[in-house]
Formats: C-alpha cells, structure tokens, sequence
C-alpha cells in the first residue's frame, strides 16, 4: 500500500496555502511593490526551519513532480556541513541555498507547498540587503507578515491537539493518521 502523508495532513496543507494567498494578495492589492521576483532567490540562502508537517507536504509534492532524488542528494550534501555549522549567517556567508532551489533557474522546485517562513516573505529592500554583512548603506526592510504566521501556527496547534492523544509523540500521531 503507498501511503500518501500530505493527505493526512490536509488541514495543514490547506492552511498554508490559505496564508500565502493572503500575504500575495496583500501585496496585489496593498499598493505594496516588492523586489522579490521569480528567480531572485537571493532570501533562499537564508536558513530556515520548517514544521515536520511541511516537510512531508514538500517531500510528497517532489516525488509526484519526479525532483525528490536531487532535492534529496543536495539536502545530504549540506547535512554534513550544518552539522558542523549550524549558525545561520555562517550558512549564508557560505552560501548555501535551500536544497529546494533549483541551481539552474534559481527558483524554488516546490514554490506551491513551500513552508509558511517562505511563503510570507516579502523583502521591501534592496535584495543585497538580505546579506546581514550587507554595508551599501540602505536598511534591510521586510514586510511584516506575524499575524499571518501566528494565525497558521495555532491551526498547526489545533490540528496537533485535535489528533493527539495524550500519550502519544509526534511520530505516533503522524503514524496513527497514516493508518486511519
């Protein structure tokens, strides 16, 4: 039996797809213009952490589009190096780009289930700025997207509450749905 775990993660998956299209229409319709273009990439070296739910919903995305084994062979090339560098700058300065980009086009492989961190992100500022040793002189601004964030982290809340059992783990609860 091939089990599919976005589907037991569909609330989630609805949800970030939910906050995204808010933050973008916002930004449609908010008079606000953005640098961050297709291909721009430049905040995609940043490190992020993402839920165990949107690793599934990316991991389950990439294998339907047939791009999972050179997400997985980046990925494991820079395991090892966050390993031993797990500083956030020091993974830009080294520049390090999501496994998830691709290296060729610079544009991320699973734009539509990407995690909710990215999924808000909108630089106001010259892309450079993204660079925390960036010293052309102009400030690094973002819009402000915390609301959005927040209002996904209590679904995430309320989806993990909903399905845990008191004795259970993380593991166990994403393996209980994989069977119900």
């Amino acid at each position: 039996m091939d089990l599919i775990f976005s589907q037991a993660l569909g609330p989630i998956k609805f949800a970030l797809a939910e906050k995204a299209a808010q933050a973008e229409k916002y930004i449609l319709y908010g008079g606000v213009n953005p640098p961050c273009r297709k291909g721009c990439s430049s905040c995609c070296y940043q490190l992020i952490h993402v839920l165990i739910a949107e690793a599934i919903i990316i991991y389950e995305y990439l294998k339907t589009q047939k791009q999972w084994q050179a997400v997985r062979e980046r990925a494991r090339a820079q395991f090892e190096f966050l390993k031993d560098n797990p500083h956030p700058i020091v993974w830009f300065k080294m520049g390090k780009q999501c496994p998830v980009l691709d290296p060729e086009t610079k544009t991320c492989m699973a734009y539509s289930t990407r995690p909710i961190a990215c999924a808000i992100h909108f630089v106001l500022s010259n892309p450079k700025t993204c660079d925390p040793y960036y010293t052309g002189g102009e400030e690094y601004q973002a819009l402000d997207f915390n609301n959005l964030f927040n209002e996904f982290r209590d679904i995430v809340d309320t989806v993990s509450y909903t399905h845990l059992r008191a004795h259970e783990t993380v593991l166990d609860l994403v393996c209980r749905l994989l069977l119900e």
